[in-house]
């Protein structure tokens, strides 16, 4: 049995307003039209669905349960277009990705290749940010999923560790200490730590701030408004140390030495974040299944 749809459009609206003449009013029709729709639909269930008075215009019982149904059906309908739409997006669409200002370039190299080897006419569109700005572009559909450093712990979001880095410190390599095999916290107590003046930066000197606490010693930063690489060029001048990912060594720094940390100390943290919902588009579908098998 077929309908058209469009009357139970009609229908659902009359059953809404409770009225003939508001529902042509509601909808732009005659009301002609409308009483003509709801007797071929009516005709064709082969059942009243609504009983007319002077007052207007109510469901029966047969018609309250029938728009039920029907609205059931019209949803899965509307979903099963939105799927198919979905689907045509998984060959090519658009990927929006949120990364840290300071984010390990080798990461980019194992994730993003084989996703481009798998999906390659998707167009991946990155955005730098902090923390903060990435999680509200999620939350409103702006982005598709961020990496961001440390914890996310709010309603609202579906997260997963991906990277863990540990901390090196960077120093001028003729420093008295870059000889050392490792650092303790307590032997910067006379230097000085330069961290960049940015959201990067101050994401650094929270987790420098937590974690040389457990010393019972005070560190002394100076913020400088420049790039990562400019301080490390500092660095290499003999200005300062800084506290860096792991990763920032795998790069060549002249003049610049890493040391670990000889103590027990926490890991730099990068999770992956995106909107906690049912049903995501296939394309971050197969980006999550991604990350599931390359992440460290």
């Amino acid at each position: 049995m077929s309908f058209d749809l469009r009357n139970l459009r009609y229908a659902k609206c009359v059953a809404d307003v409770g009225s003939i003449r508001r529902a042509a009013d509601e909808l732009n029709l005659a009301q002609s039209t409308i009483s003509r729709r709801l007797q071929q639909l009516e005709h064709r269930i082969g059942a009243s669905l609504f009983v007319r008075t002077a007052n207007g215009t109510t469901l029966t019982p047969a018609g309250s349960r029938f728009l039920e149904r029907a609205e059931l059906g019209a949803q899965q309908m509307h979903r099963a277009i939105d799927d198919i739409r979905l689907v045509e997006r998984d060959s090519a669409g658009v990927l929006s990705v949120g990364i840290p200002h300071a984010f390990p370039a080798e990461f980019f190299r194992r994730i993003f290749r084989p996703f481009r080897q798998c999906l390659p006419n998707v167009h991946v569109h990155v955005k730098e940010a902090a923390a903060e700005a990435h999680l509200y572009a999620v939350a409103s559909g702006h982005l598709d999923i961020a990496f961001v450093f440390g914890e996310v712990t709010r309603k609202g979001y579906r997260c997963k560790r991906i990277l863990n880095e540990f901390p090196l410190l960077a120093l001028p390599n003729e420093h008295r200490l870059a000889k050392c095999e490792g650092m303790k916290w307590e032997q910067l107590a006379s230097e000085t730590l330069m961290l960049t003046d940015d959201p990067a930066g101050k994401e650094i000197e929270s987790y420098v701030i937590r974690n040389s606490s457990k010393w019972g010693g005070k560190l002394r930063i100076v913020r400088h408004s420049i790039s990562q690489e400019n301080l490390l060029a500092l660095i290499a001048s003999g200005m300062g140390m800084t506290v860096v990912p792991q990763s920032a060594a795998m790069l060549d720094r002249p003049g610049v030495a890493f040391l670990p940390f000889r103590e027990e100390i926490e890991p730099l943290i990068y999770n992956a974040v995106w909107r906690a919902e049912r049903r995501l588009q296939p394309v971050l579908c197969r980006f999550l299944r991604l990350l599931e098998s390359h992440s460290a």
